[in-house]
């Protein structure tokens, strides 16, 4: 069976406060072969928004100081790509063991935070 494992804030909630900041899933299950990133920004009264700027880095650590971009999709996610509605990123996908995920947002404007997701299969 599946498992989502949603990237955390530093309190250890999943409303993501959209900084320049690089933000970590929990430790994960090594019991799965693959997982893709999901990710949807909202403005202060959480309604689903396209930001206007900024990009989103998702990396994947398979063993302890090693960090690895996507073996498929976008390695590197233009923010104004994760439309409300429709995004149109091509979901990052990562093969392999996976003890722990990350993504760092870089100047992502027209949002007020995010959640997101590693779906491992």
């Amino acid at each position: 069976m599946a498992q989502r494992y949603y990237v955390l804030n530093e309190s250890g909630g999943i409303n993501l406060p959209v900084a320049n900041n690089t933000l970590y899933t929990a430790e994960m299950d090594f019991g799965y072969q693959a997982s893709v990133l999901v990710i949807a920004f909202y403005d202060a009264k959480g309604d689903a928004v396209t930001p206007t700027s900024g990009t989103i880095t998702a990396e994947v650590s398979p063993i302890e100081g090693q960090w690895q971009a996507p073996s498929s999709g976008d390695a590197v996610i233009s923010a104004v790509n994760v439309v409300a509605g429709l995004a149109t990123y091509t979901l990052p996908t990562f093969l392999g063991p996976t003890m722990q995920a990350r993504i760092t947002l870089s100047g992502v404007t027209g949002a007020v935070t995010c959640k997101s997701y590693f779906w491992r299969m």
